[in-house]
């Protein structure tokens, strides 16, 4: 909608750099939002088009289908490092328990 109304702004401007002055009566009002409409419209499509060109040159498709560079699979090594990695947190906090790190904590959450 701000588009729109700078848009129309610029319009505007326009028809009073042409000599259109302001609509006195209602009629001439609707008439003058008459000339105002069309060129709105043509704006509006023209940078509807745009985007759309813009999105579909950025690969946007719209589908709920997501696809990705490199197709991710977890191997053998993984599960091992994750497997480490936990037997290395549950050891050290095993070791601070034990050397009384947690002696702050009175099981009250």
């Amino acid at each position: 909608m701000p588009m729109i109304k700078d848009e129309l702004v610029l319009i505007k401007s326009a028809h009073r750099v042409r000599g259109i002055n302001r609509a006195k009566t209602l009629k001439e009002n609707v008439h003058q939002y008459k000339r105002f409409i069309v060129p709105l419209l043509a704006s509006s499509i023209r940078k509807a088009e745009r985007t759309a060109i813009a999105m579909e040159s950025k690969g946007f498709t719209g589908s709920r289908e997501r696809t990705f560079y490199r197709q991710f699979t977890v191997t053998t090594k993984d599960w091992l490092f994750m497997i480490m990695m936990l037997t290395v947190l549950v050891t050290l906090i095993t070791l601070a328990w034990q050397i009384g790190y947690f002696r702050w904590y009175t099981g009250e959450i």
